[in-house]
């Protein structure tokens, strides 16, 4: 007759073979190093813990570059900075060309720097040339002779206006009482551009 095996004995058999199971079923895992080893959608992001299983920098190159959003709105300007340090001295500039004239009562030009010519074209009024476009300057005249031979000051008023031509300034001058008549008078024109 043959004997039946005892439950102690059943028990080590059993713990005997899970325990050669496990082994072998840990000897089997295999160690990914490569994304050729596994198959497309094997790995889902539920399988990955949040923020600790995928780095940037174990994307490629494309992935990270569709990663990327568009530029969002310009942000509003910053409030401005303060002055800074005042800079270094330029060089001195040219000085603006001197342009005047001095004329005589009679209508002849006296002296002047690139003024050409003056004439008397009526009582009181002149016109003085210069060698120059003055049309868009400022024009500055005042009565008084050239030498200033005159012990008190004339009395007169005087008016200065662009000339039909560019290079042309009209001068006007009136006695002073009563005011409004045309009168003769020299006077000293600069002209400034």
């Amino acid at each position: 007759m043959r004997k039946r095996p005892s439950a102690s004995f059943v028990i080590s058999l059993i713990a005997l073979v899970l325990a050669a199971t496990g082994t072998a079923t840990a000897a089997g895992v295999i160690k990914i190093k490569k994304p050729s080893q596994l198959g497309k959608n094997v790995v889902t992001s539920k399988a990955l813990a949040d923020g600790k299983a995928v780095g940037i920098r174990d994307l490629t190159r494309s992935a990270r570059q569709q990663l990327k959003g568009k530029d969002g709105a310009r942000g509003a300007a910053g409030e401005p900075g303060g002055i800074g340090p005042q800079g270094d001295r330029g060089p001195k500039g040219d000085s603006p060309p001197a342009l005047w004239g001095v004329v005589s009562s009679t209508g002849a030009l006296t002296q002047g720097v690139h003024a050409i010519s003056a004439s008397k074209t009526a009582t009181g009024a002149y016109v003085v040339t210069f060698d120059q476009n003055v049309a868009g300057c400022a024009y500055l005249a005042s009565i008084g002779p050239r030498d200033g031979s005159i012990a008190e000051p004339a009395q007169g008023e005087i008016t200065v206006n662009a000339g039909s031509a560019a290079t042309d300034v009209v001068v006007h001058t009136y006695q002073f009482a009563p005011p409004g008549s045309a009168e003769d008078h020299p006077f000293h024109l600069g002209v400034y551009c």
